[in-house]
């Protein structure tokens, strides 16, 4: 078969892993050889980590051959190429992913192509073809669910219709801060239902009025470690993200204005560091009709000054 096309197929390894079998050497014929070939593992995640490239290429007394790597989509798609230069023989390789690349969801051809100084482009075997195969896999989207409540509430007075919090109080993050995404952002499978406040890792995260903490959980898909209060108003505040095992209060505790409640973090699903904050002025997810959150970008700009 011509040397761009490769030749024989490679039956696949164990586990599902792409590459040419590696075994004894093979006569190499005056034409360097791909003698170890694999790319592991054989199936990645799209965005995610790059699989890891092991090479090898013999010729006898020829100490460096020019090679490159070339990943052609099965279908349409754009071909990805990894230049190598000249490369050492009789050694096995193991060459860096290009700063920046990214593979599209999709399967690939993957190739070895090589010449020495003569000329001479690779020769393919059943054993030593220089070809495998990788399978990029796109990531499921992540579905956000609600917040699963403390096993055991605290029971607390009934809820009844509150105004919004006003007057003097303390901006939940104590320290420099920026405000991130907002209130009703579309974000494919639900709505943003607060605001994020973006600001340094391990920043404390305080109550901005006194009141009870109603639950502190953790949910590693979606909220992280988060605490849920309820004000002297009858509102509650809920606070996202906050570093694993850093919450400082229990269900049950009363908490004054500015008291610590966790640490801003990055747990569950949250890209950086910041704290998700959202305001319940009827009670949070008491399966009420009015209960449902409300834009609290007004407020915390009320606090932050």
């Amino acid at each position: 078969a011509p040397a761009s096309a490769g030749g024989a197929a490679v039956p696949p390894q164990a586990g599902g892993v792409g590459g040419t079998e590696y075994g004894s050497a093979v006569a190499a014929l005056g034409r360097p050889v791909a003698v170890r070939f694999a790319v592991a593992p054989g199936r990645v995640l799209a965005g995610g980590k790059l699989p890891a490239i092991h090479l090898r290429l013999d010729e006898p007394g020829v100490p460096r051959v020019q090679a490159r790597i070339v990943l052609r989509p099965v279908g349409s798609g754009r071909l990805v190429r990894l230049v190598l230069g000249g490369v050492g023989t009789g050694r096995t390789l193991r060459p860096s992913w290009p700063k920046g690349t990214v593979l599209a969801a999709g399967r690939y051809s993957v190739l070895v192509h090589a010449t020495d100084p003569a000329g001479h482009v690779l020769r393919r075997t059943a054993r030593s073809s220089g070809r495998t195969a990788l399978t990029v896999v796109a990531p499921t989207p992540k579905a956000v669910p609600k917040p699963t409540p403390a096993p055991t509430p605290v029971v607390v007075a009934p809820v009844v219709v509150a105004p919004l919090p006003t007057g003097l109080g303390r901006f939940p993050v104590a320290g420099p801060h920026t405000y991130g995404q907002g209130f009703g952002v579309d974000r494919g499978d639900h709505t943003h239902q607060g605001v994020d406040v973006l600001g340094a890792q391990g920043l404390p995260i305080v109550a901005p009025l006194a009141g009870t903490i109603r639950f502190t959980d953790y949910q590693a898909s979606a909220a992280g470690e988060y605490v849920v209060m309820r004000a002297t108003s009858g509102a509650d505040f809920f606070f996202a993200h906050c570093v694993r095992r850093s919450t400082v209060v229990s269900p049950g505790q009363a908490v004054t204005a500015g008291q610590p409640l966790c640490s801003l973090g990055a747990t569950g699903d949250a890209q950086g560091a910041h704290l998700h904050f959202e305001l319940w002025p009827n009670g949070w997810r008491t399966g009420a009709k009015d209960s449902v959150p409300v834009d609290p970008l007004s407020q915390l700009k009320a606090w932050d000054r």
